[in-house]
C-alpha cells in the first residue's frame, strides 16, 4: 500500500493501516531468548508503503509459542506521526493509543533487556540519520529520542504561534504616560514621611509626599505627623534611620482607548530609601495586568507573568472571567489616572456606562461594565443619580424575580411605575430594602407613607424580615406603628425589636399559645413579654430537654467522656468538662444564654466540630461561670457568662486560658489535630456566609452589631 492510502489529511488512516502485513515472530528471536535469559521484549521492523511498521513480541508469549505481537507502531517518518495498536494473544485489536513507545505500559524496563533483528537497527539508523549517539545495545532507545524531538519541536511550534498571536493583540497597547509615577506617588501611596535631621530643637522636615522642606513642630522618631502644605498623614522619622524604610506596594491603573474599545491597565509601585538619598527614593515599578475590552466581544485579560516555567512575558489569562470578581471581590482597590480616563471617556463603551457619574465606584473598572451590561439597571440607575440603589443591585446576590429584565424603561424594570420612581428618588437613601417595600406597595395597590418605606429601607427590613407575621393579621401600617412604639419603649433599634418580635411569637407557638389573638399576637410590652416567655421556658423539667436533646443527637453524650483529659486547673481557676447532654443544659439554664437551646451546638458536639468546657472559679468550682466553645485544635470560638455576656471580670482568666490551651495541645492525638485543621475550614466558612447574609445580634450588650464581627472579636487562637 501506498503512502497514500494509509493517510489522510496529515493524519494515518486505522483502516488502511490494519490491511498491512502482519510482522510475526522470526526464528532469531527464539534463538535470542534461549541465549539471553533477562530478554524480556523483542522487535522487528519493516517499510510497509511508505509506514515504517514496529512489531513488539513479550517473552512470555514466545514461550507459549504465540508468535503474534503484543504491540504494534506505525511510524510516518514524513508526516512525523505515529500510532500504536494493542493487540491480545489472538492478535485481536484491543486499542489505539497516541502515548510515545517509552510510555506504554506494557515495555516498562525495556532499555536493558531488548532484542531486535537486525534489519530493526538499520531501519533505526537510517530513521535519525546518525542525529544520535548509539550502539545496537540500546536502538530502541533512539525511536523514543526520535518521538521526543517530534514530540517537542510541536511543542515549539504551537507555542510559537501562541505567543505570536499574543504579541500581534498587544500591539495596540499605547505608550504609558510619563507622568503616572508621580501620580501614583502622591496618590495611591499610603505610606509617607516627614524626614528630619537630627539636631536639638529641629523644626524643618522633608515631606515624602509632596517633596519639599515643610515647618513642623514636635519632630520625634515614630510619631505621627501630618505635612502643613499638602495634609498628607506622616511618620516623622530622622534621616540617619531612613536606611531601613520603604513603602508598601501599592497599585494605579491606566484607562487608555484603543482602536475598537478601551484598555485598562494595572501597575504597582513600591519606594526604597535603603542607600539612597531620602530626597530621592529608589522607585521601583511594574505592569502587572492588561484587560482589553472591546465593543463588541468578552473582554481578555493578559498578566506579566512566568510563561511554561520558560520565560518571563505577557500571557493571556484563559480561564479568566471577569464575572468571578462579582463573587470574590475586587483584585486590588486602585485609582484610575485622571489624564487617561479623561480621554477615554470618549469611547463609546464609555459614553454607555454610567462609570464616569460615580464619586466611588464600588467596583473596578472592568468589572463595572462586566456587571452593567448583565443587569441594565444599573447603567440607568447610576445616569440618574441613584447610587445606593444601583450599589446594592451590584453586591448583592442575585435575585430572579427582582427585577423585570426583559423591560427597557427604569421603572418597569424596577417593576414599580413613574410615580414610585419619582418618590424613590426623592428619598434621602433609596437602596435594595426601599426598592423591595415599593414593589410590595405596588402589588397589594396600597399608597403607604414614605416615612414607613424610609424607616423600614434604613433598619435593613424586607417584607422578608416581616414574614413571620400571620398572613392579613395586620396592615402594613399598624406593623409600622406598633415596631416604632416597641422600639422607644425598649429604647432597641427598629431591627432588634422585629427580631425580639419574631423569637418571642416563636416561643408563644412552641407553648401552644394562640397567637391569633390580638392580645397576644401584640403584647403592650414586647420586650417584657418576650422575657417572661424564656423564663417560662427555662422553668419546664431539665429531664425532659435533655432527653429531647439526647434522641435528637445521640452522638452526643458517647463524645463528651474523651473530653476529661482535657480537664485543667491552677490555684484561681480550673477547666470541667461536661459529662452528659444533662450538664449542658443545666449550664444554659442557670447562665440563661443559648447553649443549651440552639442545636446547632450539639450538631457540632457530634461531628467534632466544636466542644463545650466550662470555665470556673477554684473557690466555687461547682457554680457556672463561663461557657466556651472550643475547637479540636484548642482555639476557644466563644465565651460567654450570664445573659450571653462577656464581663470585665473575664479579663483576670485569660492568662490561665492560654496556660490552658497550651496544656490542650499536648493532649491531643494526630487524629484530632486533623480535626482542628477540619474545624478551622468551617469556621471561616461560616463567618463569610455569615457576612453576606448580614446576620446581626438581636439582644443584649452587643445588639445590632455583625454577629460575625462579634464572633471574630471573641475568637482565641490556641498558640
Amino acid at each position: 500500500y501506498s503512502l497514500g492510502t494509509t493517510r489522510k489529511g496529515g493524519h494515518m488512516i486505522k483502516s488502511e493501516l490494519r490491511k498491512l502485513r502482519q510482522l510475526n515472530a522470526t526464528p532469531g528471536m527464539t534463538t535470542a531468548m534461549r541465549r539471553d535469559a533477562n530478554c524480556v521484549l523483542f522487535a522487528r521492523v519493516q517499510n510497509l508503503g511508505g509506514i515504517l511498521k514496529f512489531a513488539f513480541f513479550k517473552r512470555q508469549w514466545l514461550n507459549e509459542g504465540i508468535k503474534t505481537p503484543v504491540c504494534e507502531t506505525f511510524v510516518n517518518t514524513e508526516g512525523k506521526q505515529w500510532i500504536s495498536r494493542i493487540l491480545d494473544k489472538t492478535g485481536t485489536e484491543i486499542k489505539w493509543t497516541p502515548a510515545m513507545f517509552a510510555n506504554l505500559p506494557l515495555f516498562s524496563g525495556w532499555r536493558k533487556t531488548s532484542w531486535v533483528t537486525p534489519d530493526t537497527f538499520d531501519t533505526l539508523r537510517r530513521l535519525i540519520q546518525n542525529k544520535y549517539e548509539y550502539d545496537r545495545s540500546d536502538c530502541l532507545w533512539l525511536l523514543q529520542r526520535w518521538q521526543e524531538d517530534v514530540r517537542r519541536e510541536k511543542f515549539e511550534e504551537q507555542e510559537r504561534k501562541e505567543k505570536k498571536a499574543w504579541d500581534e493583540d498587544l500591539k495596540i497597547v499605547p505608550k504609558t504616560p510619563k507622568g503616572l509615577g508621580l501620580w501614583m506617588h502622591k496618590e495611591c501611596n499610603d505610606t509617607f514621611f516627614l524626614i528630619y535631621d537630627y539636631k536639638p530643637g529641629q523644626k524643618m522636615a522633608f515631606c515624602s509626599r509632596c517633596l519639599r522642606l515643610v515647618k513642623v513642630d514636635g519632630l520625634k522618631n515614630e510619631r505621627p505627623g501630618e505635612c502643613p502644605k499638602c495634609h498628607a498623614g506622616a511618620v516623622c522619622k530622622p534621616s540617619g534611620r531612613m536606611q531601613t524604610q520603604g513603602t508598601g506596594r501599592y497599585y494605579g491603573r491606566v484607562v487608555q482607548k484603543i482602536k475598537g474599545g478601551i484598555i485598562e491597565r494595572t501597575f504597582s509601585q513600591h519606594e526604597l530609601y535603603r542607600n539612597r538619598d531620602y530626597h530621592r527614593p529608589g522607585v521601583w515599578q511594574d505592569e502587572e495586568e492588561r484587560i482589553i475590552i472591546p465593543e463588541d466581544g468578552k473582554p481578555r485579560r493578559y498578566y506579566w507573568g512566568r510563561y511554561k516555567n520558560k520565560e518571563m512575558r505577557w500571557c493571556l489569562d484563559k480561564d479568566w472571567k471577569p464575572e468571578y470578581y462579582r463573587t470574590y471581590g475586587s483584585r486590588h482597590s486602585a485609582k484610575i489616572y485622571p489624564p487617561t480616563m479623561k480621554e477615554a471617556k470618549k469611547s463609546t463603551i464609555m459614553q454607555k456606562s454610567s462609570f464616569g457619574y460615580w464619586k466611588d465606584p464600588p467596583l473596578n473598572l472592568t468589572e463595572f461594565l462586566v456587571v452593567e451590561k448583565g443587569n441594565p439597571a444599573v447603567e440607568m440607575l447610576g445616569k440618574i443619580k441613584m447610587f445606593d440603589l444601583a450599589e446594592d443591585l451590584i453586591k448583592s446576590r442575585y435575585e430572579k424575580d427582582l427585577l423585570c429584565e426583559s423591560a427597557t424603561e427604569l421603572a418597569k424594570m424596577l417593576k414599580i411605575d413613574n410615580m414610585r420612581l419619582k418618590r424613590l428618588r426623592a428619598m434621602k437613601k433609596a437602596g435594595l430594602a426601599e426598592l423591595k417595600w415599593m414593589q410590595r406597595e405596588k402589588v397589594s395597590d396600597q399608597i403607604w407613607p414614605d416615612d414607613l418605606i424610609a424607616d423600614f429601607g434604613q433598619a435593613g427590613l424586607t417584607p422578608k424580615e416581616l414574614a413571620f407575621l400571620p398572613h392579613h393579621a395586620l396592615s402594613e401600617i399598624q406593623i409600622w406603628n406598633y415596631v416604632k412604639k416597641q422600639s422607644k419603649m425598649s429604647q432597641e433599634t427598629l431591627w432588634q425589636t422585629v427580631r425580639t418580635w419574631d423569637d418571642y411569637l416563636s416561643m408563644a407557638g412552641s407553648m401552644k399559645m394562640d397567637t391569633r389573638n390580638m392580645m397576644i399576637l401584640k403584647p403592650k410590652d414586647l420586650k417584657y413579654a418576650h422575657d417572661e416567655l424564656v423564663i417560662m421556658i427555662n422553668t419546664k423539667g431539665i429531664e425532659k430537654e435533655t432527653e429531647k436533646i439526647e434522641k435528637k443527637f445521640p452522638k452526643v453524650n458517647g463524645n463528651l467522656p474523651k473530653l476529661a483529659k482535657f480537664e485543667f486547673k491552677d490555684k484561681k481557676y480550673c477547666i470541667v468538662a461536661p459529662k452528659s447532654v444533662s450538664d449542658i443544659v443545666s449550664e444554659g439554664r442557670i447562665l440563661q444564654h443559648c447553649v443549651h437551646t440552639c442545636e446547632y451546638y450539639f450538631s457540632r458536639i457530634s461531628t467534632d466540630e466544636t466542644y463545650l468546657f466550662f470555665l470556673r472559679r477554684m473557690d466555687h468550682p461547682e457554680m457556672p461561670w463561663y461557657t466556651l466553645e472550643v475547637e479540636p485544635s484548642g482555639n476557644i470560638r466563644q465565651k460567654r457568662t450570664t445573659g450571653d455576656r462577656q464581663n470585665k471580670d473575664f479579663d483576670d482568666a485569660l492568662p490561665f486560658l492560654k496556660k490552658w490551651q497550651k496544656y490542650f495541645k499536648k493532649q491531643l492525638t494526630e487524629e484530632e489535630k486533623e480535626l482542628g485543621v477540619k474545624a478551622d475550614e468551617l469556621r471561616k466558612k461560616e463567618y463569610q456566609q455569615l457576612r453576606i447574609d448580614n446576620n446581626r445580634i438581636w439582644h443584649g450588650p452587643l445588639a445590632g452589631q455583625l454577629l460575625a464581627d462579634v464572633l471574630e472579636a471573641d475568637f482565641m487562637e490556641a498558640i
